[in-house]
């Protein structure tokens, strides 16, 4: 099972502090691009529109007449504006749709390009970047497809902003829907026990860290329910600030950087429950900083439970930096390029009976495309989670993070798992620690117990397994806390979780001809070094024997 030999960070210091400094979230500025790939399907066309445009601000206007309390029925049609709700009330948009897009109809041809009347007003931009689009939050669709936007001469299905903040198009605009983006967002939330309940919303140009839907602190129990939501540049909702909020039984899809982003003081007992967040971060952000399907960061009681989190270009799932009573349970998760569920930096977690396959395999190094991560984290349980076809299993990473309370990891628990892997798979369970910690330490109460393995390739093979050194043989990593009572699946036990959780029998096909790991590229060189010496020495004796033999003859 040959994996990157970049997996073994603990031999290159370096990459433990870029991991620090790019994990800081909450934040804004620029970086260079990594080589994580884009999701594929990022062009997905966006819903047309549901009805006819009504008239510029008649829905603020409904929110506005309505008294608190009110149940506030938005009639069917497209709502071109950007509200904001300041007194508790029901919002039932059923047949409704905000649109943070215009109708352009307005284009003068010169030679092959279509240059727009309007200009595009000014957004917000920031973030870090991996491709140079995640810095333009201007957008353009044609008959409901997105455009592609690039720098400068577009050719057919792109678009670019000139430096009057003109649209340019290849494409000739006559007779077809042209919507372009001229505002940031759909909603905002500012009061209290508000409801939000089936509107759809699509195009905004959102920016890093801020939601097209933005509840913003003051927004208590605020209840998003049968949303849709899809096509902002940033997140798609965000929940700051706010405590007893809930998202529920939505789909949130192709935002720009995060399905859903939550965090700051004051966020408290957040749900998420029964949504499909799926193929977010079309807008090439930078993963390894904030993208993917949902982030939170200073989080309490963070609950995120019974959803399909499916193709995200990042993690799936990810409370990092101080988040306390983190529940993720009941989670279908698959498909996202990096962990398919990460806490990090934080204290106190529950990741239980979640069904998490093929994530990861974005950036398979070092344990970091686990189904599962515990990233410099402490009391956190994983127990009952079944995990199949993962750049790796479970792993727990401690490293020196400047985390609240202290940089070590204490009190992590992984309990009675099911982890299936391929050939291709790199750790099945993994406790990494590249600084001199604690973790292994009897009174960290760090330990592993009744997981259960499956592995299509037979033993030895490298680094399946880790608890303070690499072992290759599930013997001996039983014999250790971190796997305790560890067993091995047999084929048809394993076929039998497959099915019975409705996770594909077979992974899917992944690039091979990796370069082998650290660990067995410098016992390679070190033999072959040593082989050399030897020769050498070797041929040094017998030089010296020839000479002083052929001395003695003169």
């Amino acid at each position: 099972m040959a994996r990157s030999w970049q997996r073994v960070s603990a031999a290159i210091p370096a990459t433990a502090l870029m991991l620090m400094a790019l994990h800081v979230g909450f934040a804004s500025g620029a970086s260079a691009a990594s080589p994580v790939p884009s999701i594929a399907g990022s062009a997905a066309p966006s819903t047309g529109p549901s009805g006819p445009d009504q008239a510029p601000g008649a829905l603020q206007a409904l929110v506005d007449a309505a008294q608190p309390g009110a149940v506030v029925a938005i009639p069917r049609g497209v709502y071109r504006e950007d509200v904001t709700v300041n007194t508790p009330l029901i919002l039932l948009g059923d047949g409704a749709e905000i649109r943070g897009s215009d109708i352009w109809a307005e284009w003068q041809a010169n030679g092959r390009i279509w240059r727009s009347a309007a200009a595009v007003p000014s957004f917000t931009g920031g973030g870090f970047c991996r491709d140079a689009r995640c810095a333009w939050p201007e957008q353009v669709f044609v008959d409901g497809q997105p455009l592609a936007q690039v720098a400068a001469d577009p050719t057919t299905g792109q678009f670019a902003i000139d430096q009057d903040r003109r649209v340019r198009l290849a494409d000739d605009p006559t007779g077809r829907l042209v919507e372009v983006t001229v505002r940031e967002r759909w909603l905002t939330v500012e009061a209290a026990d508000v409801t939000v309940e089936g509107l759809a919303m699509h195009h905004a140009a959102s920016p890093a860290q801020h939601g097209a839907l933005q509840a913003l602190p003051g927004a208590d129990r605020l209840t998003i329910r049968n949303v849709q939501l899809s096509d902002a540049h940033g997140a798609l909702v965000s929940f700051q600030g706010v405590a007893g909020a809930s998202l529920v039984a939505s789909d949130l899809s192709r935002g720009g950087q995060l399905g859903v982003h939550a965090g700051g003081e004051g966020t408290t007992d957040l749900t998420i429950e029964g949504n499909r967040i799926a193929g977010n971060n079309t807008e090439g952000f930078d993963p390894a900083w904030e993208a993917g399907g949902l982030k939170a960061a200073l989080a309490s009681g963070l609950r995120v439970i019974d959803n399909d989190v499916d193709a995200n270009d990042g993690p799936g799932i990810w409370c990092d930096i101080d988040c306390h009573d983190f529940t993720a349970s009941g989670n279908r998760v698959s498909g996202n390029t990096r962990a398919g569920i990460m806490f990090e930096i934080s204290d106190g977690a529950s990741v239980e009976d979640n069904i998490v396959w093929e994530n990861g395999w974005g950036y398979p190094t070092w344990g970091w495309g686990a189904g599962v991560l515990i990233s410099s984290a402490s009391n956190a349980t994983v127990k009952g989670n079944l995990l199949a076809w993962n750049a790796d299993g479970i792993s727990v990473v401690s490293q020196i993070r400047d985390r609240p309370g202290g940089d070590a990891v204490r009190g992590v628990s992984v309990v009675d798992n099911t982890i299936i892997s391929d050939a291709m798979g790199g750790f099945m369970l993994a406790w990494l620690q590249d600084w001199p910690g604690s973790m292994y330490a009897a009174d960290s109460r760090d330990a592993g117990s009744g997981n259960r393995f499956w592995n299509e390739s037979p033993e030895p093979t490298d680094c399946r397994f880790e608890w303070s050194d690499c072992l290759d043989r599930l013997a001996a990593f039983a014999t250790t806390p971190g796997g305790s009572g560890s067993e091995y699946l047999s084929d048809e036990a394993a076929h039998v979780a497959l099915a019975e959780t409705d996770v594909p029998a077979h992974p899917i096909p992944h690039p091979s001809g990796e370069a082998p790991r650290l660990r067995t590229v410098l016992l390679v060189v070190g033999a072959v070094g040593l082989a050399a010496l030897a020769l050498i020495v070797v041929l040094v004796v017998l030089y010296r024997r020839r000479s002083t033999s052929t001395g003695g003859a003169g």
